[in-house]
């Protein structure tokens, strides 16, 4: 089963698919993925999109490959490229993968906002959850210590859910899960466009480390984030 990056607001209209059909897509897409820094592994969950395994900057940051499995046999993949500032990381397609997510054109924002849409992630690196929630709003990510702007998004996830994927009625990635916010526990969320732009960007020479904002802080949590400087 082949799922999409969203496709811009101009596109034919696609079909609908049933709650069923969103879960097992969900399930199929969303891998899980491991990363030892700072002397620990952090657990996190990735996705294919266009022939790269796409997860967060605040999983792998400071190491240069990552483990992924469940639904795939375990096996390691260099990193590519982190941008801290998106909180995306990029890493080689591991062998054997059929889910290729073929589209990388933009979403429009305003297409989407209130609307429902599916969630995935292995939450605390375990098994697969599903589950729906709502598009609140596209805001600023500053003040969560994002340098561009996230989704926040009316349901509650929890460590494991960072990378895992955020889908429309028909099945396409509009979003990636990076954490949520202390005060109002809305999850947070990197919009397509800003997906498709940082795969624009990604190198494929050797991990490069860019910067377009803060790591962490501010109104929001990042899910399992590592702090290789605290303690």
């Amino acid at each position: 089963m082949i799922a999409r990056l969203a496709a811009p607001s101009s596109s034919a209209p696609q079909p609908v698919l049933s709650p069923v059909a969103l879960q097992a897509l969900a399930q199929q897409a969303t891998l899980r993925v491991s990363a030892s820094t700072c002397g620990r592994v952090t657990l996190g969950s990735g996705v294919i999109i266009d022939g790269r395994l796409i997860t967060n900057a605040h999983i792998v940051e400071g190491a240069t490959d990552l483990k992924a499995d469940q639904p795939i046999d375990p096996v390691v993949v260099p990193l590519t490229s982190i941008d801290v500032g998106r909180d995306l990381a990029a890493a080689s397609q591991p062998a054997g993968v059929s889910l290729v997510l073929a589209s990388r054109a933009a979403v429009n924002a305003e297409t989407i906002a209130g609307q429902t849409v599916t969630l995935a992630g292995h939450a605390d690196g375990g098994g697969i959850e599903v589950q729906s929630g709502v598009i609140s709003a596209r805001v600023p990510g500053a003040a969560y210590g994002y340098g561009v702007d996230v989704f926040l998004i009316d349901a509650q996830t929890r460590g494991g859910y960072s990378g895992g994927p955020v889908l429309d009625n028909a099945g396409n990635v509009v979003a990636i899960l990076s954490g949520f916010d202390r005060a109002t526990g809305l999850s947070l969320a990197i919009p397509a466009d800003v997906i498709a732009d940082f795969l624009d960007t990604d190198r494929r020479d050797g991990v490069s480390q860019e910067s377009a904002g803060q790591a962490s802080g501010g109104l929001g949590t990042r899910h399992g984030a590592t702090d290789c400087g605290a303690g």
